[in-house]
C-alpha cells in the first residue's frame, strides 16, 4: 500500500463495509511502504476500521487519520473487538466526540491489542482515552509514543484503562485529561497495570498529571514535568497495592497536594527518587492516612 487512501462512501451503523468505516469479519493484513508514504484517511466520515469479534487486522507502516465518530460512538480510528496488531504505525488526528460516553480518540479495545514503535498523537475523546481506550480488554504497548491526546471527560489524555495493560519502553508527553479528571498520560482504573521503562512527561490533568493507578507495578520509570491539583506526577486511587521500583519522580508540580506523588497506604516505594517536585502541602510526597512501605524512597527538595 502506498499514497493516500481517502474513504469516501458516506454512512454510518452498518457492519458490511458497505459505507462508512472499514468492517473487518476475517483476518486481515495490511502493510504499507513507510508511515510517512501510506495513509488511510477517513475525511471525517467514521472511524476507519471495525475489528469484529474473532477476527484480526494487522498493519504494518500506515498512518490512520482523520477518523470521526459522535453521538457516544466509541474508537475514532479502530473499534477493536478482535485481534489488532500494529507496527510501525501511525494514528493522528482522530476523534471520538459528541457524549462523555464517546471513549478512544483513535483505539476502543475490548479485544486484544498489540502495539510496537507506534505514535499515538493529536487524538480526542470526548469521553475517557484520549489516544487510547481499553475496556476491559488486553492491551501490550512497547517502544511507542503518546503525545498530544486530550480526553475531555472520564480520565486519561493519553490511556485510560480498566483491563489488562503492559507497558514497556514507551513515551508520554503532554497529554491531557480535562474537566476535573483523572490521568494526563494514564488513567489505570482497574485492572492488572505494568508500566517499565517508560518516560511520563509534561502531562496535565487535576488528578494525578502524569500518572492515576489503582493497582499494579511501575518499573525504572520516570515522571517529570507533569501538573495536576492533586498528586503532580502520580496519584495513587485505591486501597490496593501498587508497587514502585527504581524510579524517579522529579519536576512535577501540585497546586494543592502531592506535587510528586499523592498516596494513600498501600503504595510500596523501593530504589525510587522523589525530588524538585512542588506543592502547596507535601512537595515531594503527600501521604493520604499516613502508613505504605517508603523505607527505601530518597526525598530530596
Amino acid at each position: 500500500v502506498e499514497g493516500t487512501y481517502t474513504l469516501s462512501m458516506v454512512g454510518t451503523d452498518e457492519d458490511v463495509a458497505a459505507a462508512g468505516d472499514l468492517d473487518i469479519t476475517s483476518d486481515l493484513e495490511i502493510i504499507g511502504v513507510t508511515a510517512l508514504a501510506s495513509t488511510i484517511d477517513a475525511a471525517q466520515l467514521d472511524r476507519v476500521f471495525d475489528v469484529r469479534t474473532g477476527a484480526t487486522l494487522t498493519f504494518e507502516s500506515v498512518t490512520l487519520t482523520r477518523g470521526m465518530v459522535t453521538g457516544g460512538e466509541d474508537g475514532g480510528a479502530i473499534r477493536n473487538a478482535g485481534t489488532l496488531n500494529v507496527t510501525r504505525a501511525t494514528l493522528t488526528g482522530n476523534s471520538a466526540l459528541g457524549s462523555m460516553t464517546a471513549h478512544g480518540g483513535a483505539i476502543y479495545n475490548v479485544g486484544t491489542t498489540d502495539l510496537l514503535d507506534v505514535q499515538v498523537s493529536n487524538n480526542t475523546a470526548a469521553g475517557g482515552g484520549g489516544g487510547l481506550m481499553n475496556d476491559g480488554g488486553v492491551v501490550r504497548i512497547h517502544n511507542s509514543t503518546f503525545n498530544g491526546n486530550l480526553a475531555t471527560a472520564q480520565g486519561g489524555g493519553g490511556i485510560k484503562n480498566s483491563g489488562t495493560l503492559v507497558v514497556d519502553a514507551s513515551t508520554f508527553i503532554q497529554n491531557s485529561a480535562t474537566n476535573n479528571y483523572f490521568g494526563g498520560g494514564i488513567y489505570s482504573e482497574s485492572g492488572a497495570f505494568t508500566l517499565s521503562h517508560s518516560q511520563v512527561t509534561a502531562n496535565s490533568a487535576t488528578f494525578g498529571g502524569g500518572l492515576v493507578v489503582g493497582e499494579g507495578t511501575i518499573l525504572d520509570s520516570t515522571f517529570a514535568q507533569n501538573s495536576a491539583v492533586y498528586g503532580g506526577g502520580v496519584f495513587k486511587l485505591s486501597p490496593k497495592l501498587v508497587n514502585v521500583i527504581d524510579s524517579r519522580i522529579e519536576y512535577n508540580t501540585a497546586t494543592s497536594r502531592g506535587g510528586g506523588l499523592y498516596a494513600d497506604k498501600s503504595v510500596s516505594l523501593v530504589g525510587v527518587t522523589i525530588a524538585h517536585n512542588n506543592s502547596g502541602e507535601g512537595g515531594g510526597l503527600f501521604k493520604a492516612g499516613g502508613g505504605g512501605d517508603t523505607s527505601t524512597a530518597t526525598l530530596t527538595k
